[in-house]
């Protein structure tokens, strides 16, 4: 039997702390972005159009956007070359109950990313602001 020592407990009291915070929504939806922005960045530069490809209406009947795009989670992995890295990247939750989070955050994603093309389309601009020399 492995006997409790200071640091073996130090440790224990970090990693209650840790899961603690990852239950705390603000947290949790702050980490998510920050994962889902790198998620987000990297189809950007693999598939530029990849908002139009994924339906939303699919997405809330249980579809996720990976599926959509590459038939399944392993795929989409081996494709983008993130296989072991899919939380870092937002394509999985930290923690197995947090999907519905996850979703919710790729969701906002998704339109905030179809609106920006939407106006890009009507306007011939990025939406991006130009600083005034």
């Amino acid at each position: 039997m492995e006997v409790a020592t200071k640091k073996s407990l130090e440790d224990d009291k970090l990693l209650a702390a840790k899961l603690a915070a990852w239950q705390d929504p603000q947290v949790l939806h702050e980490v998510l972005k920050i994962r889902v922005g790198k998620g987000a960045k990297l189809l950007d530069e693999r598939i530029p159009d990849w908002p139009i490809k994924v339906s939303l209406e699919d997405f809330s009947h249980g579809k996720d956007f990976l599926q959509q795009l590459f038939d399944d989670h392993i795929k989409a992995a081996e494709i983008l070359g993130v296989e072991n890295q899919e939380s870092y990247y937002g394509f999985f939750p930290p923690m197995i109950d947090q999907w519905s989070e996850l979703k919710e955050v790729w969701k906002e994603v998704i339109q905030d990313r179809l609106m920006k093309m939407s106006w890009s389309c009507l306007t011939g601009k990025t939406g991006t602001k130009r600083r005034k020399s």
